[in-house]
């Protein structure tokens, strides 16, 4: 139908948008010759920015379904980046998205730069994607009631959006995206505080923010040290003594312990400062003095143990301070 459709010159209307939708959220593969007829159609509709609740909606809906676009499906930027730069630049100074909407877009216009490096630029310094991250996350942390127990606070949209920013920000870690390392520091510090309030609420939103720092520090762009300012390692150590005796909470930072200690036997102190890096050395020696850290984790010795022997990891208390 969508092909006939776009043959006659396209005369099914809102028909053909809903065809769209459904096509693109239900197909994993989405065929290549309806890429050019559904994803225009669906900006098309994206486009509009009359202040009316059915076409925020009708925004929410398309954005949404565009998101669930596969990411290696190979799509030529003149297709959709002019568009999808418009809704994003006008949103930032009109706020006429949902915020569902806006977090769709994002995850859209992330996805796709493994097709082209030249969209860094777009995302980076035009869009200003760290900025506007740490924006939506703040809002969000505010809005949620993190205290509702009846439904469980993982049950909210609001929350679930937070979730989609996880998936996007990990997209955006895995493609190396070059930041400044102050834009880096504040979106890493959002994170933080994210998880300081999230971590208690669901096992599921706490291992995904896990998941991503992990992503964070095998990022090529990141030094250890705006990893430091932002504020993850501190929240790794205090999470792993306050924790670690539970049920599957070394099992969520395994892998970012193991990826630190690599991390941190490649970004040698040689990628920045000495004098820089001295500092560091001695603010993370005084905060391990301060909060008992090296004697919390000494005391769980036994369980690196019984991680060594799980997971084939050697010597991993000696190899964090050794390398730290």
């Amino acid at each position: 139908m969508i092909i006939e459709d776009h043959k006659n010159g396209g005369k099914l209307d809102k028909l053909l948008v809903d065809l769209c939708e459904c096509i693109v959220l239900l197909c994993i593969h989405l065929p290549k010759e309806l890429i050019p007829i559904c994803v225009p159609c669906l900006l098309k509709v994206a486009l509009n920015t009359e202040e009316s609740e059915e076409t925020q909606n009708g925004s929410e809906m398309a954005l949404l379904a565009l998101s669930n676009i596969n990411p290696l499906l190979d799509m030529k930027k003149e297709l959709y980046l002019k568009d999808i730069t418009e809704i994003i630049k006008y949103h930032q100074e009109h706020r006429n998205l949902k915020r569902l909407s806006y977090q769709s877009a994002w995850m859209f216009l992330i996805n796709r730069k493994h097709l082209d490096d030249k969209l860094e630029d777009v995302i980076v310094n035009e869009l200003h994607f760290a900025r506007e991250a740490t924006r939506e996350l703040d809002e969000l942390l505010k809005c949620v009631d993190w205290s509702r127990k009846e439904e469980g606070p993982e049950k909210t949209k609001e929350v679930c959006i937070i979730l989609r920013w996880c998936v996007t920000l990990w997209f955006f870690f895995h493609n190396n995206y070059s930041l400044n390392h102050e834009e880096y520091a504040e979106l890493v510090g959002c994170l933080v505080r994210l998880f300081r309030v999230i971590k208690v609420e669901s096992r599921e939103i706490r291992a995904e923010f896990i998941h991503l720092f992990e992503k964070m520090v095998m990022c090529d762009e990141i030094q250890i040290y705006v990893l430091l300012k932002g504020g993850v390692v501190d929240l790794f150590l205090e999470d792993m003594c306050q924790t670690i005796s539970e049920d599957g909470a070394l099992e969520d930072w395994r892998y970012f312990l193991m990826s630190l200690i690599q991390s941190l036997k490649e970004k040698t102190i040689a990628k920045y400062e000495e004098k820089e890096g001295k500092k560091i050395k001695m603010q993370i020696f005084e905060k391990f003095e301060e909060e008992g850290y090296e004697d919390a984790i000494i005391e769980k010795y036994a369980l690196f143990v019984v991680m060594e022997k799980r997971y084939n990891i050697s010597r991993i208390p000696s190899d964090y301070f050794v390398h730290l």
